[in-house]
């Protein structure tokens, strides 16, 4: 039997034997043998360090409202090894939206989430809320540039101060 195959039997062997709470916290452990699928096409352990973190500056200001520690493990549920960084960033979001009619401050963490998500796609690296100005600037101007480029918009605009804009 393979060494995730036994693994995934770990919880359901300590839940038989009543013992419930060592099952939750190896629930949350097994995502320490995940492996996910970047966007580049590489694998890499699941990292929930930086999983954690992500979520931290999600729920900055909203600390009082919010759990991460709850959402932690709303996430860690619903992975699953090879799942691709794309379906750990849908599960960030779909979890905390769970979480919602809790406290609405959750709506709040899912969209920083998705903006996020979002924002990545479109600059093509991580993108924090401090940081996030910049980057918008920077596609910005690339985006004039490039239709320019392919006669999609009037070169006139190229005269204008892009970085003022």
């Amino acid at each position: 039997m393979h060494e995730r195959e036994i693994l995934s039997q770990v919880p359901l062997q300590v839940q038989q034997n009543n013992q419930a709470s060592q099952a939750q916290s190896f629930a949350i452990d097994k995502t320490a043998f995940f492996i996910i699928n970047k966007k580049n096409g590489e694998q890499a352990p699941f990292n929930r360090d930086k999983v954690h973190l992500t979520l931290k500056r999600a729920c900055k200001g909203l600390e009082k409202d919010v759990v991460v520690d709850l959402i932690m493990q709303e996430v860690t549920k619903n992975l699953y090894d090879q799942a691709s960084t794309g379906e750990v960033e849908d599960a960030l979001i779909l979890a905390t939206i769970s979480f919602i009619e809790k406290d609405p401050a959750y709506s709040k963490v899912a969209a920083r989430l998705l903006i996020q998500k979002l924002s990545k796609e479109v600059f093509k690296s991580s993108v924090t809320q401090e940081t996030y100005a910049h980057h918008y600037q920077r596609s910005f101007i690339e985006g004039i540039r490039l239709g320019v480029e392919y006669k999609l918009l009037d070169e006139r605009l190229l005269t204008f101060d892009l970085e003022f804009l």
